[in-house]
């Protein structure tokens, strides 16, 4: 897995743990994302993710932008880190 996915993975996981102005649904489901793709690649290495992941991060990034402008900014750093992967 590469340095810069880790960092943006640990970056986001920080922000989740420390984030007040999360509901604990939007929360919950952005935890479940991460984690399925650290355990993925820690598993099966970079190129075998599923390729919804990156779609449901967008979707995410999406739906965030006005309310959790850092918090998307970290998720949007991880598509972009899957992305140069080719995921």
């Amino acid at each position: 897995m590469s340095n810069e996915l880790i960092q943006t993975l640990q970056r986001l996981h920080e922000q989740l743990h420390t984030s007040s102005e999360l509901d604990n649904e939007t929360r919950e489901s952005l935890k479940r994302i991460a984690q399925e793709i650290q355990d993925s690649l820690e598993a099966s290495g970079e190129n075998t993710l599923d390729s919804s992941l990156s779609s449901r991060l967008q979707a995410w990034v999406d739906e965030l932008e006005v309310n959790h402008p850092q918090l998307t900014k970290i998720v949007s750093q991880v598509v972009e880190r899957l992305a140069d992967m080719g995921i």
